[in-house]
């Protein structure tokens, strides 16, 4: 295990406490600690997880066991600016062995710590989804352990959404300024994270989200949207969907429009980027391709100041 020395602040971060509570342990000797020369308290890692177990304190990174120093190694790295690989080959070696608690847990943990979501998505599991994708192509895996992985990823993402759901306060689930959408997958694409990374961000801001999964064909996105007066049409696109298939997905959307029901439309996917600018001019108020997370976030929040 990595021997990190942690602030009173880190540590109180990890158990989910206030650092004056760790200060009094660190002076009662309860918890190890050294002193820097400045008269700073320093508490290495594998001190304070024997703490949390010995004394029966929660203590999120004891999920991870045993792997706590390198989840903690991993966030901080993050934290630093340098990146989420060290967590994206580690939540790939627990999809490899068929973990599903871990995943679970990690994805909770990170947005716990303040990770904003669409950082997340991009930055580890984009990546993983990546991996896992070109390990099946590479005839690494199966097609059997790409769809294990995949819902396992699938499953980590519900289970964060729900979570994040059920510590709202009531009334605050939805906020009717903010509008409802429509969101699923492009025809003929069977892979849900991406619709379902947009449903989570649609959701943390408040938006009524009629979500309709995978593989759902182009003219019931305006069915939907015309039956739920929705303001928005969000389409997740996933390689080897690209351009060719969302400009035309568009060009049947706009031929389907109905002026009367205005809403925006949004299309996603990792091969769309720098397509807006080559988008065809529609009915719609507005119709947008992104390639990231980050800019789908970017842009609502600028949505909600218009």
């Amino acid at each position: 295990m990595g021997d990190f020395l942690l602030t009173t602040r880190q540590a109180a971060e990890l158990l989910g406490i206030h650092a004056s509570s760790v200060k009094r342990w660190c002076n009662a000797g309860l918890l190890a600690c050294e002193q820097t020369e400045g008269g700073h308290r320093r508490i290495r890692l594998h001190e304070l997880l024997r703490f949390a177990r010995t004394e029966n304190q929660p203590c999120a990174l004891l999920d991870f066991a045993p792997d706590e120093a390198a989840v903690w190694e991993g966030i901080e790295a993050a934290r630093r600016g340098e990146g989420f690989g060290r967590l994206v080959g580690l939540l790939y070696g627990w999809l490899e062995l068929s973990e599903r608690e871990r995943p679970e847990r990690l994805l909770l943990f990170l947005l716990e710590m303040g990770f904003a979501p669409e950082q997340v998505f991009d930055e580890l599991l984009g990546p993983v989804m990546h991996r896992v994708g070109a390990s099946w192509a590479d005839g690494v895996l199966t097609v059997g352990d790409e769809h294990r992985m995949t819902q396992a990823l699938r499953d980590a993402l519900l289970m964060a959404y729900i979570s994040r759901r059920v510590r709202r306060a009531p009334g605050q689930t939805t906020n009717e300024a903010a509008g409802t959408a429509i969101v699923g997958c492009a025809p003929g694409d069977d892979h849900e994270m991406g619709a379902l990374m947009a449903r989570f961000l649609l959701g943390e801001r408040g938006w009524k989200v009629i979500y309709l999964g995978a593989n759902v064909p182009v003219e019931d996105f305006v069915i939907q949207q015309v039956r739920h007066e929705a303001s928005l049409i969000a389409i997740a696109m996933t390689p080897p969907h690209g351009p060719a298939e969302a400009l035309a997905h568009v060009r049947t959307l706009a031929r389907l429009y109905e002026p009367s029901h205005p809403c925006r439309l949004v299309l996603g996917g990792r091969l769309l980027g720098g397509l807006s600018p080559e988008l065809p001019e529609t009915p719609f108020p507005e119709v947008r391709a992104f390639d990231s997370m980050l800019a789908f976030s970017d842009w609502l929040d600028q949505l909600v100041h218009v």
